[in-house]
């Protein structure tokens, strides 16, 4: 019997269009290959991905948490394993390690969970029959949000109609590349360019993010994104997103983020300046 705790392999190689100005993969590509490696484990069950497709059913996103280890770059060979288990919330919840095949190194984690709701009875029964249920607790605890220490900078922002899948859905890899491109925003809207981040030698790396999603994005829908700097640190700070669509009095996608400063010239962690903590404080 398929028995889905134990991990699955999957292999991928990093293509130029997978590097960011960074010149390393773009967080979003890591669970590009994860989806396509959960859409694979679903096919050596036996579930019809095709017929899934044909009528606009699949996995319904609700929680996602990324942790990036070592950064890679174009060509590298990416293992990625994959297990999967029912969590305490009868929720189909994903683990994805990714390695590099050279190196053996720790690229980054992916956890994600599910909803089943929108699959045909037979094919969420044969979901449940090969998932063995696990008593241990891998879920992560979610904290209430901390103190807002950055005022609240609004962004608008328009979903593209290309954007989504055969399965008529957003993916998370364009969702998590909306998180990037706010992020950006963000940082812009601060004072920290790319040219004031060399100024200050100070640029600040993802090193975790978390993605809690209660609502489908709709295509064609306007998007509006408060974004605010909270759990101020030495040498980190947490960057968090709330999306909205059009009336909604309630998000579709919350996000929280850490990001980590470091010195672009040493490519080592670093204090935040002051000057760019006053900015935080004092933006317009």
């Amino acid at each position: 019997m398929t028995d889905l705790t134990k991990p699955y392999t999957n292999h991928y190689v990093t293509r130029i269009g997978d590097i960011d100005y960074n010149q390393h993969v773009n967080g979003s590509r890591y669970e590009f290959f994860a989806e396509d490696a959960r859409m694979q484990i679903l096919s050596i069950l036996g579930i019809d991905i095709k017929k899934l497709i044909k009528n606009q059913i699949a996995l319904v996103h609700k929680f996602s948490h990324f942790q990036f280890q070592k950064q890679r770059n174009w060509n590298d060979i990416l293992k990625l394993e994959t297990t999967c288990f029912l969590n305490h919330d009868e929720m189909l919840e994903w683990n994805h390690a990714i390695f590099d095949m050279e190196s053996g190194e720790l690229a980054a984690k992916l956890i994600r969970k599910d909803s089943l709701e929108q699959f045909d009875t037979k094919d969420k029964e044969l979901i449940l029959y090969y998932v063995q249920r696990s008593s241990h607790n891998h879920s992560m605890t979610e904290e209430q949000i901390p103190k807002i220490e950055s005022k609240i900078l609004e962004f608008s922002l328009r979903p593209n109609l290309s954007d989504r899948n055969g399965f008529n859905h957003y993916p998370l890899h364009q969702l998590f590349k909306l998180v990037e491109e706010v992020r950006w925003l963000f940082s812009e809207g601060m004072g920290l360019t790319l040219e004031g981040a060399k100024e200050l030698d100070c640029i600040f790396f993802t090193t975790e993010s978390q993605l809690s999603q209660s609502l489908q994005m709709r295509p064609g829908h306007p998007i509006q994104v408060k974004a605010f700097i909270s759990d101020f640190k030495k040498i980190s700070c947490t960057l968090q997103q709330l999306f909205f669509q059009e009336n909604d009095m309630r998000p579709f996608l919350t996000v929280k983020e850490t990001m980590l400063a470091v010195s672009p010239s040493k490519m080592s962690p670093r204090k935040i300046p002051d000057e760019l903590f006053s900015r935080f404080l004092n933006s317009p």
